[in-house]
């Protein structure tokens, strides 16, 4: 009897220790179908702050979940262009020449800002800055300067190359002591052909600054105009224009034509000839076309008349990229720095590109077509 009982017992100690060990190993199965973080909800709950998808806008609609996109920026830009260049263009600078409009022209392709002058005859003069000349085999027809068009050195921060100074009457204007190459005076940076015009290249212009270590004029100097951000849309005006006429005179006519594609881009002309340059045969081409009109003096006298430009005061006028023309005005401070204002009053955004300014004299304002 005591046997039995013990046999019983025995078997009621099994039975309990084998339900012990399947409930321990139920459990463990059971913890591997738990999530690794306990606090983590289910799929199907709601996480306050997370984006479900819910209608935010409490009108039927969802918010997009949009991404910014990655503005580039370019470590090195042109100064005076604003367009992206490795680090040497940007750091070498400009050197401005003097032209004669009406002469054969070489190197006038390279020029990032072109401003066209009138002189007397009806004739213009061409203040170029040109970043990559020592790599030009031939630059000119160089011609002199004069101290209305050495004014606009300083808004550009670059030194003068010019074939001497032709004015004949004194004049206030900015002083451009140490910041100009005078090749009138230093023989052996320039050669003439067929008597009158004058010619350099490249390693002579630099030759010839490293003897006079002109200084450009730095000092409190600015652009003039301001470039559109990176990233955002090219600026338009709210006037068709794709082109504009400049009469100087009969026989000296600028022309800049709009032409899409291909940087829509303004093409200089003369006298309704597209003008090339005669070292690459390139057209000459700009983004931006800025026509300032400015009041002007003749001097005559027994031996010579001069022109003279007040491009040291203030004006209106046009401001012309992607076929399109806006009014504006512009002003030279204290200081000497000039500042181009839109229609509303506010500096003047451009964009990045080549440009044009057109000197012309306030007379002619009505004469100026698009």
């Amino acid at each position: 009897m005591n046997k039995k009982q013990n046999g019983n017992y025995g078997k009621l100690a099994a039975f309990f220790l084998f339900a012990v060990i399947f409930l321990c190993i139920c459990g463990v199965a059971a913890s591997g179908w738990q999530t690794e973080n306990p606090n983590e909800p289910d799929s199907g709950d709601v996480v306050p702050g997370e984006d479900d998808g819910a209608d935010e806008n409490k009108d039927g609609t969802e918010t997009p979940n949009t991404p910014t996109p990655d503005i580039y920026v370019p470590k090195y830009v042109n100064p005076i262009t604003g367009v992206e260049c490795d680090v040497d263009e940007a750091e070498r600078g400009h050197i401005a020449f003097v032209f004669d409009s009406s002469a054969p022209m070489y190197g006038l392709s390279s020029a990032d800002v072109m401003i066209e002058f009138p002189i007397e005859q009806g004739s213009t003069r061409l203040l170029t800055f040109i970043s990559d000349s020592d790599s030009l085999g031939k630059i000119g027809s160089l011609a002199p300067s004069r101290g209305y068009i050495s004014n606009l050195i300083r808004a550009f921060r670059a030194p003068l190359v010019a074939l001497g100074n032709d004015d004949t009457v004194s004049y206030d204007h900015y002083d451009t002591t140490g910041s100009v190459l005078d090749l009138s005076q230093r023989i052996g940076y320039h050669y003439t052909e067929y008597s009158h015009f004058n010619y350099s290249n490249g390693h002579l212009i630099r030759a010839g600054l490293s003897s006079v270590k002109p200084t450009a004029p730095t000092e409190g100097a600015s652009l003039p105009f301001s470039f559109t951000p990176f990233g955002e849309d090219n600026v338009s005006g709210n006037t068709p224009a794709t082109r504009v006429t400049i009469p100087y005179s009969i026989g000296s006519e600028s022309e800049l034509v709009y032409s899409v594609g291909d940087g829509d881009v303004y093409v200089f002309s003369k006298n309704g000839v597209p003008k090339s340059d005669m070292l690459t045969g390139s057209s000459v081409n700009f983004k931006n076309v800025i026509i300032l009109f400015a009041d002007s003096v003749t001097y005559e006298s027994a031996e010579s008349t001069q022109l003279v430009m007040n491009t040291s005061t203030s004006g209106s006028g046009y401001y012309l990229t992607n076929g399109t023309s806006s009014y504006i005005t512009w002003t030279v401070d204290e200081s000497g720095c000039y500042c181009f204002l839109d229609e509303n009053g506010s500096p003047l955004t451009v964009n990045r590109g080549k440009t044009y300014v057109g000197f012309v004299k306030s007379s002619m304002t009505d004469s100026v077509k698009f």
